[in-house]
């Protein structure tokens, strides 16, 4: 039926001909009043096309899923092999992957998995994906996606979804990839990323690299150049207008080039990138604000102590390129955290700032480091940030400001370095720039 009443159940169409194809017009979820959703069916449409030559007749698969904006969304497992497989009629599968299909169509929010009950390590392969961006692969681990993948061809892959790459999981693309879904988080790498070697996230998105994330190349049909965990090797990285990358922790990535629009934010505890060449246009950020890492050496911190009048416990401010803030009233010497570091080639964090003798209270946070290596040309028009945070609660110190190393062979723009110390809470010292 073309139209079928609200609660009728979910259907699923097999349907195979020599030249014709099927039309699905309209699939429905189940539903009952009052409860809960139940989830989509499945359209499966298999045409059999006569190739000349060497090709001969050849099958083409499509699968159509629309989840219709079900929430909480139903997923959709996929469970069956392809029975002109197991017959024989077709002698491998797509990139011989446990499932095939040369064309998925998924809609409103609609989410595949693969079952494991007969396949302990299950794959799939999806020659084009067809989607309106609010659909996510999500990828376990012990699975792998290939996603509009061929193997030695030069691709660039624009597949409207988004991805989650879990650890131990593997997604599979050809050279170069725009990341287009629509969801708030449209890449989040924590498994293997194999193939895709340039990578472009488009306005407005938001990466996520996890510590355990990795990526390879593909050489003569095996993984290969298997990067460290939380680092990429890539040919390039195009961050455009009001995207954000984001680390957990450190991010290392060696790189071709790099190239960041307006808005666009690297945002990490420390960054270090080996590139040819870094665009930073106006309005783009590296960012390692008061997010020293957690098992950073600090040599500079503030101490907590009894201020000579009021008798009060205050933290003084960290020191780095300099002391830092906390002399006590009418000194004039008075100093809080020590200086440390090196000018010529910095290298530290930045410390954080003195408690107010609470151990729960809440003082400034020290800067980071940002380590550029740049073999070409840099391009600053944008802001490098390794800023000491903030105090935050009552008669805290201010953190001291990380540190910004830059070796590069051509330098250009009008942008801004900043590693100034953060401000004390109260009667808290301010925190030591950095270097």
């Amino acid at each position: 039926s073309t139209n079928p009443a609200p609660e009728l159940s979910c259907y699923r169409v097999l349907y195979g001909n020599q030249y014709d194809s099927l039309v699905a017009e309209q699939y429905k979820y189940a539903n009952r009043s009052g409860g809960d959703i139940g989830g989509t069916g499945t359209v499966l449409v298999q045409d059999r096309y006569n190739g000349t030559g060497a090709t001969g007749p050849y099958w083409v698969t499509y699968m159509y899923i629309d989840n219709q904006n079900v929430i909480p969304a139903k997923v959709v497992t996929i469970w069956e092999q392809d029975p002109k497989f197991l017959s024989g009629e077709i002698a491998v599968q797509i990139n011989n992957a446990t499932f095939a299909f040369d064309e998925m169509s998924l809609y409103n929010e609609a989410i595949i998995v693969l079952s494991t009950a007969n396949f302990s390590s299950p794959s799939i392969s999806i020659s084009t994906v067809i989607s309106d961006g609010f659909t996510d692969f999500t990828i376990p681990a012990n699975q792998t996606y290939f996603i509009e993948y061929e193997e030695g061809v030069e691709k660039h892959t624009r597949p409207k979804v988004n991805f989650n790459i879990k650890q131990g999981g593997e997604l599979r693309l050809n050279p170069s990839l725009d990341l287009m879904g629509l969801h708030p988080i449209v890449f989040e790498l924590a498994g293997l990323l194999t193939g895709a070697q340039n990578l472009r996230l488009t306005n407005g998105k938001y990466g996520y690299i996890r510590p355990t994330g990795r990526n390879a190349v593909m050489n003569l049909g095996q993984i290969a150049n298997i990067s460290a965990p939380g680092t990429l090797v890539l040919a390039s990285l195009r961050l455009d207008v009001d995207t954000l990358w984001r680390y957990d922790t450190v991010m290392e990535m060696t790189a071709g080039f790099v190239i960041m629009r307006e808005n666009a934010t690297i945002w990490a505890d420390n960054i270090t990138l080996n590139v040819g060449d870094l665009w930073m246009d106006g309005g783009s950020f590296l960012n390692v604000s008061a997010r020293r890492p957690a098992t950073a050496t600090r040599l500079g911190d503030g101490a907590s102590v009894i201020h000579n009048v009021t008798n009060l416990p205050f933290g003084q401010g960290a020191g780095h390129g300099g002391w830092g803030g906390g002399a006590f009233y009418g000194e004039v010497n008075g100093f809080g955290g020590v200086p440390y570091g090196s000018y010529t080639k910095p290298f530290h964090v930045g410390s954080d700032g003195g408690k107010n003798g609470s151990n729960s209270s809440i003082a400034g946070i020290g800067g980071g480091i940002v380590m550029l290596n740049v073999g070409g040309e840099f391009n600053l028009d944008g802001t490098i940030l390794a800023v000491g945070g903030n105090a935050v609660s009552p008669n805290c110190g201010g953190a001291s400001g990380g540190s910004i190393f830059v070796k590069t062979t051509f330098f250009y723009g009008h942008g801004i370095m900043n590693t100034t110390g953060g401000s004390g809470n109260g009667m808290g010292g301010g925190g030591a720039g950095g270097r």
